[in-house]
């Protein structure tokens, strides 16, 4: 037994590890079972059109959401990108409909723009979020740097600080720190592919730059 338990971890981790809880988009149960297929498919043709234009960058955008809106994958944005739009294209229309024109008669060419910024909409939030990670992290980075000289200099190996840190920090690098470190004592990845693997995940080119710093210095000895 205690054999196949030990075959059977990495099998279970990386799976754990790759999972994505699905998050619902509506409050309402009721909604949500009601609205949630018909953006799914909405999401799913999006895709598709956008592949094949080759204007879609799914795997970029599936690494961005994994980063800061864990729970949300690209389907699932896509569908968010077309119901915006919709909501925009309809504003100016209903408002017509009550009469709600202070200015005039709403032009069609500002139904098209409306639609268009609502439909962008969802890129702009991802890339703000993107973006106030990244300067947490490069805040974060000195501190976790200096954390891993002083635990280096105290006579522990690359391994055992990169655990030590990872125990002792909070913050964004620290819980990605902690991941590469489950994944090396699991016996999934190497520290050198570990690293590597947290460069890529996070796309952040100064953390990047740090692990693959890391990984040549360790692989170097």
């Amino acid at each position: 037994v205690t054999g196949v338990q030990t075959c059977a971890l990495p099998i279970w981790i990386r799976m754990n590890l790759g999972a994505r809880e699905v998050r619902p988009i509506f409050a309402s149960r009721v909604l949500e079972a009601m609205l949630r297929p018909v953006l799914d498919d909405a999401g799913h043709l999006l895709q598709v059109v956008l592949g094949r234009f080759g204007l879609a960058g799914l795997p970029a955008l599936d690494r961005r959401l994994s980063a800061v809106r864990p729970g949300v994958g690209v389907v699932q944005f896509l569908g968010e990108k077309v119901t915006s739009g919709l909501v925009g294209l309809l504003v100016f229309p209903l408002m017509g409909v009550l009469e709600l024109h202070p200015f005039g008669t709403w032009p069609i060419w500002l139904w098209g723009l409306s639609a268009t910024a609502a439909f962008l909409a969802p890129d702009w939030d991802l890339d703000r979020r993107f973006a106030e990670r990244r300067t947490a992290c490069v805040m974060e980075l000195p501190t976790i740097l200096d954390l891993l000289t002083i635990a280096c200099s105290a006579g522990l190996s690359l391994e055992q600080a990169l655990t030590q840190v990872a125990r002792e920090s909070r913050g964004i690098v620290a819980g990605q720190i902690q991941r590469a470190v489950r994944e090396m004592a699991l016996g999934q990845l190497s520290l050198s592919e570990a690293l590597l693997a947290l460069g890529e995940r996070n796309g952040i080119p100064e953390l990047t730059q740090v692990t693959s710093q890391l990984g040549s210095a360790y692989t170097q000895g």
